[in-house]
């Protein structure tokens, strides 16, 4: 019994997915960074302008970060959450259409089994015959006999 052939393979290059990767990485980088700088300036300036007394600035500061550090875990939670679902949908698809290749793939390989018990048995029939038996492809040129 032979084996049922095997489809092509073909490799693809992932510069396509790496590029949008990296794009929405640096895309997430900046807005942090623009979004920092703006905050520890204005809040700086803005803390300054309104607390002349050491204790009172430095309270601020402390207030200040604190809030800064929720406020941007917001921030990328908000910019990461939305490719992270995407990549989790697609991966969840993926699988399932990897489940339904592997049930086709079985098909398949069933359907070439029982293919060549038919074959064998057809073969088995015409060599088991006492008369001459021909068989010619469409173009009339003769593929083979039986055994006879």
């Amino acid at each position: 019994t032979g084996r049922p052939p095997r489809a092509p393979t073909t490799s693809r290059t992932p510069t396509a997915t790496t590029n949008s990767a990296r794009a929405k990485s640096i895309k997430i980088i900046a807005i942090y960074l623009v979004f920092g700088c703006a905050w520890i300036v204005g809040t700086d300036f803005l803390s300054n302008t309104i607390f002349n007394d050491i204790p009172d600035v430095y309270a601020a500061s402390i207030i200040k970060g604190l809030f800064f550090v929720f406020l941007t875990a917001l921030i990328i939670y908000l910019l990461i959450y939305p490719p992270l679902k995407k990549l989790s949908d697609s991966g969840e698809k993926l699988q399932s259409i990897n489940e339904e290749l592997e049930n086709s793939n079985r098909r398949y390989v069933r359907l070439y089994e029982e293919l060549e018990e038919k074959q064998s048995l057809l073969k088995s029939l015409i060599d088991s015959t006492e008369d001459w038996i021909f068989y010619k492809d469409a173009a009339g040129a003769y593929l083979g006999c039986n055994d006879y």
